[in-house]
């Protein structure tokens, strides 16, 4: 039953059934967290690597939207890749499950910045310096990905060990507030500004307020409010709803911290906090690393994270390999690798499919749709050699021509096939090196029974290949071993 706006908080009942209940073959929900427009927050237990995790259930409706299934795989699939130790990890996502789509991300304990604000109201520029360390780091490594936060502020910022040996910060939160995800919320779920992907407007960029595209210097103009924030016990502006805070993010100065009468900051690190928050993006830090780098000589203290020192993280699957592990029966599979960029294997599709008829339906980062059309099978050659040869074949074969029989004028047109390609960039360390995977469904048309059609399918798989100067790889090499019946090269 559908339910309307002011059904749709889960009852109590339904968040106690939850507790105690499997998902995913492996994470066992031991605690309800909250509730929110972004969905509900579960803590569970992960049977397998017996570590406690984060379960983040979106709205169900989104399920419902045909567009988001792909959309969601795409925008996750950068977040799976993700793995920094000052950075939460997204271990899986999941678009379609029993109670909605769903994250699973690593379980942070500590405590939350804003909490630690109320508390202490201010802090040193060298324990602000030692956490933007860190937080830098993170950022740099995401925004090297083409991952950008959108919604950076305090509550997205916990500190594990507050005040013991092993204190470090954790960003977390990456990408929730992506605006393809965002566009495809219920009203009722989402204010007009969470739609747009402008989480939180006291901490947003004036790009972000004018609904501007954005890149890695919105994060830096977000980084720079929270240091702000940290060094004064105060944000650089005032707003008394929404509206006033884009006015101000848009067209007023920040205080300076003499005027609000902060005197023990040194005016160098001021400087570099004040860049960040200049109005045109091009005067902010060019990336995080340049931040750390000016506030670090400011301070006069070393607060950059040694990189090399970091420990090994844990390798996410890609979003290729839950793609393949997730295929439906009927679906052809043909994995290969190429070296070039994304937008030239593009462009190379376009050339082999002006060659065939095909038509692409759809082209975004990471993904190409395509209809290929089937043509029913020539008549064969003459088998004799000459004039006289050639007419015997058509004569024999009832052609028309010398034929009483009737040439068919109507051939029945065959059912189309539809294509996916996907691509992604596996290692960062080789960024050319370009991972491919086609699905041909015969699922979609009807004709998983169709010996022709598969046929077809495996032909246009190498053709393309060979078109894309790719080379094939085994399906293993990608998901490593699988034990089911699905289709595979």
């Amino acid at each position: 039953m559908r339910r309307g706006p002011a059904e749709h908080a889960a009852t109590g009942r339904e968040l106690i059934a939850m507790l105690g209940m499997t998902v995913l073959g492996r994470y066992q929900i031991t605690q309800f967290m909250t509730e929110s427009g972004m969905g509900r927050l579960y803590v569970a237990r992960d049977k397998v690597n017996n570590r406690n995790v984060v379960i983040r259930f979106l709205p169900e409706k989104l399920s419902r939207e045909p567009q988001f299934a792909d959309m969601f795989r795409r925008e996750m699939a950068l977040l799976t890749r993700l793995r920094h130790p000052h950075a939460a990890c997204v271990y899986e996502a999941v678009a379609t499950t029993l109670y909605g789509p769903c994250v699973v991300s690593e379980h942070v304990e500590g405590r939350r910045l804003n909490d630690l604000l109320a508390s202490e109201r201010r802090f040193s520029p060298l324990q602000v310096g030692k956490w933007l360390g860190q937080i830098g780091s993170a950022l740099q490594c995401a925004h090297g990905l083409g991952i950008l936060h959108r919604d950076l502020t305090p509550v997205s910022i916990r500190i594990v060990s507050y005040r013991g040996p092993d204190e470090h910060a954790k960003v977390m939160d990456f990408g929730l507030a992506q605006p393809t995800l965002m566009t495809l919320l219920p009203l009722e779920n989402s204010s007009g500004l969470m739609r747009r992907g402008l989480n939180t407007p006291e901490y947003m960029s004036p790009e972000q307020a004018r609904g501007e595209e954005i890149d890695r210097r919105s994060d830096i103009y977000s980084l720079g409010i929270i240091l702000y924030e940290l060094l004064t016990g105060r944000r650089p502006f005032h707003g008394a709803s929404p509206a006033e805070w884009i006015e101000a993010h848009i067209n007023s100065p920040p205080y300076s911290f003499e005027q609000l009468r902060i005197l023990d900051v040194p005016p160098a690190i001021e400087m570099v906090v004040q860049r960040c928050l200049y109005k045109y993006v091009a005067e902010r830090p060019h990336n995080a690393d340049e931040l750390v780098k000016a506030y670090e000589q400011a301070l006069g203290e070393p607060i950059r994270v040694d990189e090399a020192a970091l420990p090994a993280q844990p390798v996410s699957e890609s979003s290729l390999v839950t793609l393949l592990k997730s295929q439906p029966y009927g679906t052809i599979i043909y994995p290969m690798e190429a070296w070039m960029m994304e937008s030239i294997a593009v462009i190379k599709l376009q050339g082999f499919l002006n060659g065939v008829g095909g038509e692409i339906l759809e082209s975004v980062p990471g993904l190409v749709r395509v209809r290929l059309p089937r043509q029913p099978a020539p008549p064969p050659m003459p088998t004799k050699s000459g004039f006289f040869g050639s007419v015997g074949d058509l004569v024999k074969k009832g052609s028309g021509v010398f034929s009483k029989e009737p040439r068919s004028t109507f051939e029945p047109a065959l059912k189309p096939v539809h294509m996916k390609l996907y691509m992604e960039r596996k290692d960062p360390k080789q960024p050319n090196l370009l991972t491919m995977v086609l699905l041909l469904s015969l699922f979609d048309g009807n004709l998983i029974d169709d010996p022709d059609a598969q046929a077809f399918c495996e032909k246009m798989c190498v053709d393309i290949c060979s078109y894309l100067m790719a080379k094939p790889v085994p399906r293993g090499a990608i998901t490593g071993p699988i034990r089911d019946s699905r289709a595979s090269i």
